[in-house]
């Protein structure tokens, strides 16, 4: 065989390999990174959600919301079809609920007439959250090697009576 005709070949492949290489590791990266942000927005909305029921139980429900940042999806987004595919409908969705949170808090001055109203809208989001989308993750966190949230509110909200 030509000489030329196997370096043609083999550049072919090599190139190709390379190409297929830097791919898998760009979908790995970015769902790594969309894995990593929803594994902190968890925590912090978990921690968000019993500091609100102390808040409720003191009585200091005037206390400012601070939205819950989304910085990566944001920006992965455009990058959709790197997504895992087992998995990207459950993160839409997860991103859309966190949004609703960030509108709801957002919203809050709407709710002057009747604060009891936003306090118990809010505190079903914040729990409606915790329990769709609490543990269905779990699988993909230890794919990627992300740590698992602990989310210290899930048992107590498998045994609580709704909110008022």
């Amino acid at each position: 065989m030509n000489v030329a005709i196997v370096t043609a070949l083999l550049t072919v492949v090599g190139s190709l390999i390379t190409y297929l290489y830097q791919r898998w590791d760009d979908h790995t990266t970015i769902n790594r990174s969309v894995f990593t942000e929803i594994s902190r927005l968890l925590a912090v909305i978990d921690s968000h959600y019993r500091w609100w029921r102390k808040c409720i139980d003191e009585n200091k429900t005037e206390q400012p919301l601070l939205p819950f940042t989304t910085d990566i999806y944001d920006k992965a987004i455009d990058h959709i079809g790197a997504l895992n595919r087992a998995y990207a409908s459950l993160i839409v969705g997860f991103y859309g609920y966190v949004r609703f949170l960030n509108n709801l808090q957002h919203a809050r001055d709407q709710y002057k007439d009747s604060p009891e109203q936003f306090i118990a809208c809010y505190t079903r989001a914040l729990e409606e959250l915790l329990q769709r989308f609490g543990t269905p993750f779990s699988k993909a966190f230890r794919h990627y090697h992300i740590k698992q949230p602990s989310l210290e509110s899930l048992p107590m909200l498998s045994t609580s009576s709704p909110s008022t």
